[in-house]
């Protein structure tokens, strides 16, 4: 968001001066397919949402998760996609499509112990490309973003 101001900001300065400055941030690929998110071929796990959610203590601790990576792994292909737990035991579903790769989840996960059979969350999650930065310059990386609840 902070690029998206400041590259505004820029071009409409330079556009006064009778210059111009283009940016583009390439459009996060991935799709949806059978209600379930997509990228590279693989449905994206349900954990990698789930790390999104707000813990049942009140702890909102985490803003954003690598769906992809430029140099390891991903959630995508993580061996522990939802190190909060049992991801076999987490779902996700979309509930509204917003504007510019926004989206309304309802992330649950079901429990086998103790009085609540399952807890959910209702999130609103962005689909963007983050600069990760490597030695030799930065990558696009597609990320999801926790961008509030509804």
């Amino acid at each position: 968001m902070q690029r998206l101001i400041l590259a505004s900001t820029v071009a409409a300065s330079l556009a006064g001066c009778g210059l111009q400055a283009t940016h583009s941030v390439p459009a996060p690929d991935y799709t949806i397919e059978h209600d379930q998110f997509v990228s590279q071929n693989e449905v994206i796990p349900a954990g990698c949402f789930a790390q999104l959610v707000t813990n049942l203590n009140g702890d909102n601790t985490t803003a954003a998760v690598f769906i992809e990576s430029a140099n390891s792994r991903g959630c995508n292909s993580a061996n522990y996609p939802y190190p909060g737990g049992d991801e076999t035991q987490i779902s996700y579903s979309i509930e509204k499509i917003l504007p510019d790769h926004n989206y309304q989840l309802k992330v649950c996960e079901t429990r086998d112990e103790g009085s609540i059979a399952a807890v959910c969350d209702q999130i609103v999650v962005q689909f963007t490309n983050l600069d990760y930065q490597l030695v030799g310059g930065a990558e696009q990386v597609l990320s999801i973003i926790k961008r509030g609840e509804w």
